[in-house]
C-alpha cells in the first residue's frame, strides 16, 4: 500500500487551537473494486485526478493541483454486497449535466425514493460503489474561500 507525504494540517476555527497541528488526516478514501483498470479509467474521467501511484493490485488517484483528498482503488475479488456503509458526496454546479456526464462514462443512476427538497442524486460507479452529485452553488474555486462550507463571501 502506498503512503502519502508527511505534511500534517493546520486546524483552523473558534475553539482555540488555531495553528494546532493535526496528527491525523483523511489522505485517501478507498474504494473496492473488481477491475482495477476500468475503475481507474473511470474515476480519473469523472474527478480529473490522475493517477500518482499504481501497482497491480491499488491504484492511488490525486488531484493534480493536490487541493483534494485521495481516492484510491483496491482490487478486491470479493463481491459487492448491499449498500455501501461510506460514499462520496461529489459537488456539482450544473448536476444534472454532471450526472449526464458520469453516466456516459459508465456510472448508473439508482432507483431512491427523494424527499421532495432533495439536493442530490444516488449513482453507482461501474463497480456498484455508491455515490451521489450534490448541487451546490458554490464551485472548486470557491471551496478555498470558506463559501462551500456557507459561510458568506467577503464584502470586497
Amino acid at each position: 500500500m502506498v503512503h502519502g507525504d508527511n505534511r500534517l494540517p493546520v486546524m483552523h476555527g473558534s475553539s482555540g487551537s488555531e495553528g494546532v497541528r493535526m496528527p491525523l488526516y483523511v489522505g485517501s478514501t478507498v474504494l473496492n473494486v473488481a477491475d482495477l483498470d476500468h475503475a481507474t479509467a473511470f474515476w480519473t474521467a469523472a474527478l480529473g485526478y490522475i493517477v500518482r501511484n499504481a501497482d497491480c493490485t491499488f491504484v492511488v488517484l490525486t488531484d493534480p493541483r493536490r487541493r483534494w483528498s485521495n481516492v484510491s482503488l483496491q482490487q478486491s475479488d470479493t463481491p459487492k454486497g448491499g449498500r455501501n456503509r461510506l460514499h462520496l458526496d461529489l459537488y456539482a454546479t450544473d448536476q444534472l449535466a454532471e450526472v449526464a456526464r458520469l453516466e456516459s462514462l459508465g456510472a448508473t443512476r439508482l432507483p431512491w425514493e427523494y424527499p421532495p427538497d432533495a439536493d442530490y442524486i444516488v449513482l453507482a460507479d461501474p463497480d456498484g460503489n455508491e455515490f451521489c452529485v450534490i448541487n451546490s452553488p458554490y464551485s472548486q474555486e470557491d471551496a478555498g474561500s470558506g463559501q462551500s462550507r456557507g459561510e458568506s463571501p467577503q464584502a470586497g
